[in-house]
This record gives C-alpha cells, structure tokens and sequence, in this order.
C-alpha cells in the first residue's frame, strides 16, 4: 500500500508533498505523524532530493517527535533522524569533510 503511494506522489510536487507532510507532523492528531514519517522514511529511500532538503532544513519538526508518549511515534522519529543524517553526510564530498 504504502509502495503504491509513494509510485503516485512521484507525479506530484515535491515541494509541495513534503510541505503537507511537515503540516501533518505538526498537527494535533499524534495517529496520523507516524504514516507521514513512513512517507517521507519511502522518500527518501528512493532519493528524493526536494524531500531529503526540506526536511534537513526542517528538522526540528520531526526532532519534536521524539518527546511524543508515544513509543511508536518516537522511534520511527529516531529511525528517520538517522536517516536524514546518514543521507546528509554522505552527499558531502571529500572536501566538505574537515577531518
């Protein structure tokens, strides 16, 4: 199910996807954060570079989640965290590193 969505978003704004799904976390309905963290955790797994910036740009809404009483909603917050970081570094190049 969540394959099929994520094949119907590509035809869609990017910019604008991940605008709503930002607008989704930061609601008051705590059951529907987690489906949009599954959404933008399939975005970026098939590279969506307009999903991956907005929200590393933005991340401070998906940080927010981990303080949620919700175990779920928590851990799938620190499962993407790790992935927008991962993500982050390895689009560095060599140069970037001041190691």
């Amino acid at each position: 199910e969540l394959r099929k969505f994520l094949n119907a978003v590509k035809s869609l704004d990017s910019r604008s996807v991940a605008a709503l799904l930002q607008q989704r976390i930061e609601g008051s309905e705590w059951q529907r954060r987690p489906k949009a963290l599954m959404v933008i955790e399939g975005l970026l797994k098939e590279g969506d570079d307009s999903v991956l910036g907005h929200f590393q740009k933005n991340v401070a809404c998906i940080q927010a989640q981990l303080s949620s009483t919700q175990a779920s909603l928590k851990e799938k917050a620190r499962k993407l965290l790790e992935l927008l970081y991962a993500k982050q570094f390895l689009s560095r190049s060599p140069r970037q590193h001041y190691w």
